[in-house]
């Protein structure tokens, strides 16, 4: 078993940023409901502890080690993941370029 590395264009915020205590309960943990719920995560580094992550919907994720073109359909993405992540957490996402390890 190895360690893969990957990109990720993800709209969210980072976990620090986000109240899961109002939106779970006592038992749940935050990854999971993040997962129930459709939305992804991006470690910054292989095992990396939740509280590092980045939440929110990922657009575009490439294993590619060179570059990749990104297409037309993803600045409507970026609107659609913005509102569905705000209609959701309650707090506005913001755009990022992660490392993703796994």
């Amino acid at each position: 078993m190895g360690i893969t590395y990957s990109a990720k264009i993800i709209v969210g915020r980072p976990y620090e940023d986000i109240d899961f205590q109002g939106l779970i309960g006592e038992d749940q943990d935050p990854l999971d409901f993040v997962w129930d719920n459709d939305f992804d995560q991006a470690s910054p580094y292989y095992d990396s502890p939740q509280e590092e992550c980045l939440i929110g919907v990922t657009l575009l994720s490439s294993s590619c080690y060179s570059f990749e073109e990104i297409p037309e359909e993803f600045k409507n993405g970026v609107e659609e993941a913005k509102k569905r992540f705000y209609d959701f957490f309650g707090i506005e996402a913001k755009l990022y370029l992660s490392v993703h390890g796994s």
